[in-house]
């Protein structure tokens, strides 16, 4: 999502991404929510650049690097994580 992009993500199949499955940035505000299942990919699984979000009821594995990421250093954003099942890379 990306230069103030918007949406509701419910029950998608993210997989075998070369990227990250979800990448949030330039003040994108989605809802990922209500059973996606985000895994098997080949880098982050959701990767949070300088925007906002909210992500609840998802299943994130199997991701090498990390399930979830932010690289926000120095902007203050909210992101709301509920009810997520983030499984370990094995």
């Amino acid at each position: 999502m990306a230069a103030s992009g918007r949406g509701v993500y419910e029950g998608n199949d993210v997989c075998q991404n070369h990227e990250a499955g979800f990448l949030i940035e330039s003040d994108g505000c989605p809802l990922i929510d209500k059973e996606n299942r985000i895994h098997s990919g080949r880098a982050e699984g959701i990767l949070l650049k300088d925007g906002n979000g909210v992500v609840r009821g998802n299943r994130i594995y199997g991701y090498p690097f990390s399930n979830v990421c932010s690289t926000v250093v120095l902007h203050i954003h909210i992101y709301i994580y509920i009810l997520n099942r983030i499984y370990e890379y094995t």
